[in-house]
């Protein structure tokens, strides 16, 4: 999942991993509200284990949920 804004770091994104609750669950896991509108299909949760990647590497394609990320998350 993406955190940050575009020009927040130059040609980088901040994320965050989203995994299925079938994992051992981590202290600071956050369980997605609506699996729906996230394009989830199994109950997830936003595991705070962030990255950097660079846009050379992402999916030009990919999902775009940081609009909605308060209401996705439950906040």
């Amino acid at each position: 999942m993406v955190l940050s804004q575009p020009g927040w770091l130059p040609n980088a994104s901040g994320m965050a991993m989203i995994a299925s609750k079938r994992h051992a669950p981590w202290p600071l896991d956050w369980p997605v509200q609506d699996l729906q509108a996230a394009g989830l299909p199994v109950p997830s949760v936003v595991r705070f284990k962030l990255i950097t990647l660079d846009h050379s590497l992402a999916a030009e394609d990919a999902p775009q949920v940081e609009p909605r990320l308060p209401r996705l998350l439950g906040l």
